[in-house]
Order: C-alpha cells, then structure tokens, then sequence
C-alpha cells in the first residue's frame, strides 16, 4: 500500500496551496454552471406550460370533433354559423406553481394543484377536488419520472 502512496505522491507533485486567483476563477466558473442550468430550467418549464397551453387550445377549440348529422333539413346551421366555440384565455392571477409559470388560463378555471412533475388546472366549482383525478380537467405532466433510489434498487 505504501508503494501506491508514494507512486501517487510523486505524480502529484508537490502540495501547495491554491491562490486567490485559482479560488476565484473556480467560484466564477460554479456560479455559471448554476446560472446556466437555472436559466435551462426555467427554458424547459416554459416551453412544458406553452404546449400543455397549445394542447388544450386545440382540444377545447373542437377541432378534432367530427361534426354531427343533423336530423332535419330545418335543422341544418346556416352557411355563416361557426362550427366550434373557442375558449377565451385570461391571465392567470395566483401565485406560480413551482417549476411552471402560467401565463394565461381558460377563462373559469382554477390551478387545482401542482408539484415537481406536472400541473392541474380545472373548472371553478368543480366537485372533485383531487388533484391526481383527471376527468374533466387539464393535466399537464411530465412523461417521464426520475428514477429514485428505491425504484432502482427492486430492479
């Protein structure tokens, strides 16, 4: 063991301690790392919400509905009526979930809930409080989870 010791010794060199300057230019070099995965952090959140928001557009906009027979010629909407209803978005007004940032929200609902993994917005009044009940809400979420400890472990 003494022979790895002083192999190691030797090809380090000499101990010295670092200088003010090698100190600083290596705080410098940390605080744009963290600055730098921040801003990505805040990039990718943004770019998450801008989708769920596109997504829910379309699916509240009915663009992917068939439309329905009419039963009678009397019936039949007139050349200039609209075929779907849009959605009015209005700016959200609560406090940013963490990891998100809501810009604009459909006009009548409430963020239901929100952690590290998706969000969940639904209608104001709605009854069902649960957040990990989806039916009849907008989900936003992550598609993948990381990967804990435990769960690579059972593996």
């Amino acid at each position: 063991m003494k022979n790895l010791q002083d192999g190691l010794a030797r090809i380090a060199g000499p101990d010295t301690e670092p200088t003010r300057e090698q100190v600083a230019a290596d705080l410098a070099r940390g605080r744009r790392a963290l600055r730098r995965r921040r801003t990505t952090q805040v990039a990718g959140s943004c770019a998450f919400a801008v989708a769920a928001f596109a997504a829910v557009i379309v699916a509240t906009t009915g663009t992917g509905a068939a439309p329905q027979a009419p039963e009678a010629a009397g019936d039949r909407p007139s050349a200039g009526a609209p075929q779907s209803v849009g959605t009015r978005l209005v700016a959200y007004q609560g406090e940013q979930p963490k990891g998100f940032t809501l810009d604009k929200v459909p006009d009548g609902w409430e963020l239901q809930g929100a952690d590290d993994y998706g969000i969940v917005i639904a209608p104001k009044g709605l009854q069902d409080k649960d957040p990990n009940s989806f039916v009849g809400k907008i989900v936003a979420q992550l598609q993948e989870f990381p990967r804990t400890r435990s769960s690579r472990a059972r593996r």
